[in-house]
């Protein structure tokens, strides 16, 4: 695989592409590209599992080259201890107790589903984004049993770790499970079908939708909604759509949105203050945000989040690492494309990632 460093300054008015060999020599700025490291070896042979380390400084990527017919579509963690982590590739289950570096193969989730995964203590469970199907496991994947969530979710739902409460967004609007899945209760109907939605990992009554009618942000568990899109960038073009969006887990305030403008400008946005006010951190013009691009907002830090998109041209995935403030530091990944989900630590991020077809 090839590696490409990018930087882009907090002005983002000029791109500075460099070959990324090894280590930085600052390393708050650009991702280390070396694969070699502490790591016996990070997943690769089919799907692939990307590692970072010092909170995304230090890239740790397969030297294998990825197979086209099985992608890692899910990967969370920690579970069961702070080092523990599971994933899944092509319905195999796979898990990892030093933070990602090693996997043992587990259980078996149905090949056929898109699966992602959230964790909860000693429990993890399986949402499939193409149907209804959902299953938890307490042994790391080696077993699961199987429940149905009605509809599928537009982006994985969350797990409150002290009720065991599991809340998403669906089409439908923001549900409730309160028993391991087995049923689920509507909170109420959101005010446009979400394309993307977000529920606060340390509040599950903060819930942000995305869709055609802007962002919304509710602070009742979806049962209340606030129209949250007049503030946003680029409204001035005429009504702004919303694409993705995210909520820091450390602070109910801050959000991470991609909006799409009237004139086709694509932009990631950033609120400190609920959406009342809201900053570009970076635009279309600038880097590619295509369809596949997701929002993660860091576990402990509010300033920062990463986001992705596949770019065709160069059949390379680009992952980029945004912090308010200093701007967008990216890695380009040759072989792979969607970054289908990340889980972050605090000086551990992993993100599952399919390869080029």
């Amino acid at each position: 695989m090839r590696q490409v460093s990018l930087i882009l300054p907090s002005t983002l008015a000029a791109l500075a592409l460099a070959a990324c060999t090894g280590k930085s020599s600052d390393n708050s700025h650009i991702f280390d590209s070396d694969t070699a490291g502490v790591c016996g070896r990070v997943r690769g042979s089919s799907g692939g599992i990307l590692r970072y380390e010092g909170g995304g400084d230090e890239l740790h990527a397969p030297t294998e080259t990825p197979s086209t017919e099985v992608k890692t579509t899910g990967v969370t963690g920690p579970v069961a201890g702070a080092s523990g982590m599971i994933a899944v590739q092509g319905g195999q289950v796979l898990s990892s107790v030093d933070t990602g570096c090693n996997w043992t193969e587990t259980g078996n989730l149905p090949a056929t589903g898109d699966w992602a995964l959230a964790a909860a203590g000693d429990r993890v469970y399986a949402f499939d984004r193409l149907s209804s199907d959902g299953a938890y496991s307490d042994n790391l994947g080696d077993s699961w049993a199987p429940f149905d969530t009605a509809e599928p979710f537009v982006d994985p739902p969350v797990v409150d770790l002290g009720s065991g409460r599991i809340r998403g967004v669906q089409a439908r609007g923001v549900v409730t499970s309160d028993d391991a899945g087995a049923s689920w209760a509507l909170a109420g109907d959101p005010p446009f079908p979400p394309r993307g939605g977000s529920v606060s990992a340390s509040n599950l009554d903060i819930v942000v939708i995305a869709g055609d009618g802007g962002v919304q942000f509710s602070h009742t568990g979806g049962s209340t909604w606030d129209d949250v899109s007049t503030t946003l960038v680029g409204i001035e073009d005429g009504p702004v759509a919303g694409v993705r969006v995210g909520v820091s887990p450390v602070d109910d305030d801050v959000l991470f949105a991609i909006t799409d403008g009237t004139d086709g400008t694509r932009t990631i946005q950033h609120s400190v203050d609920g959406g009342l006010a809201w900053n570009r951190l970076g635009d279309s013009t600038q880097i590619t945000i295509g369809d596949d691009a997701r929002v993660y907002s860091a576990p402990t830090d509010p300033t920062q989040m990463l986001s992705s998109s596949f770019v065709p041209d160069s059949n390379k995935l680009n992952l980029y690492r945004i912090t308010v403030g200093e701007g967008i530091h990216a890695v380009g990944v040759g072989g792979y494309t969607t970054m289908q989900q990340i889980a972050m630590m605090d000086d551990v991020w992993l993100a599952g990632v399919s390869a080029v077809p």
